[in-house]
């Protein structure tokens, strides 16, 4: 029992070790950074009702301009420092932060409730986050300046993704998406535009799901009037593609967030062949 036992373990972890993943780990590294709940990136609302939670009142908060701007200046220093060929930031990352949430396509009709069957990857990201990946662009374009609050919501999808989907259809640009999105005091639904396909990338080991969703960081804003008890996107991930795996390059990158805000704490900092390591 304990021969086979282990006989099946290593086949299946075998078997997870072949499984492609997509993009390339090579000096790659991740950062998690958390901005403080308080001024100038929170604000405070004030006492409010918040029976969606349970609660009969809680203190509503609110992410400023500032907190949105935030990871959009530390990825434009982080490309300034020496040794740093890409750097990007994300909700998550594969291996590291993964959140799935329910949609659907222009080419089903609309459920009538919330369809848990029918799941996806859901990751903001910012500019340039595939180059630091390696994942190739198929169709469309990357995330750029255009993709902002106010403008048409766009998303990335995977190529599995659209051939599931969208079978008929030999380029799925300017196709619509509907996502459930939960971070709120109520489930609410977004509509995007599909601007671009990429390569599959494995988010997890043993993850069933193949379907991603990439969306704009910068468009990844809470509905107008809408404030939570929970602090809408305060937490970051960083992916900083490298020339040299060196103690100097990875000192840099750290003090570079620090001295964008010293009470951001700048955790996880590891090399993505060491997460998938972990991971596995």
């Amino acid at each position: 029992l304990l021969l086979s036992g282990a006989g099946l373990m290593i086949r299946s972890l075998w078997r997870l070790s072949e499984r492609p993943l997509g993009f390339a780990p090579a000096n790659l590294l991740t950062l998690e950074t958390r901005l403080p709940a308080a001024p100038p990136y929170v604000r405070d609302l004030g006492i409010r009702q918040f029976p969606e939670r349970g609660a009969a009142h809680g203190r509503g908060l609110a992410v400023t301009a500032a907190g949105l701007r935030f990871p959009e200046q530390a990825v434009e220093r982080l490309r300034a420092v020496p040794g740093v060929e890409v750097a990007t930031a994300a909700s998550g990352m594969p291996m590291l932060r993964t959140f799935s949430s329910p949609f659907y396509t222009d080419a089903q009709r609309a459920p009538s409730e919330v369809n848990w069957d029918q799941m996806a990857w859901l990751n903001p990201v910012s500019p340039d986050y595939f180059a630091a990946f390696t994942t190739p662009l198929l169709q469309g374009r990357d995330f750029n300046d255009r993709d902002r609050p106010g403008s048409p919501w766009a998303a990335i999808v995977n190529r599995a993704l659209a051939k599931k989907y969208w079978p008929a259809s030999s380029n799925v640009i300017g196709r619509h998406l509907t996502v459930t999105l939960f971070t709120g005091p109520r489930p609410f639904q977004r509509t995007y535009e599909v601007v671009g396909v990429v390569g599959d990338v494995l988010a997890w080991p043993d993850t069933d799901s193949e379907m991603s969703i990439y969306t704009a960081l910068a468009q990844d804003v809470p509905p107008e009037n809408a404030a939570s008890d929970v602090v809408w996107r305060i937490d970051y991930w960083f992916a900083v593609k490298v020339a040299r795996s060196d103690a100097a390059t990875i000192r840099a990158v750290v003090d570079t967030i620090h001295r964008l805000n010293p009470s951001a704490p700048v955790e996880n900092v590891r090399f993505m062949d060491d997460v998938i390591d972990h991971a596995f």
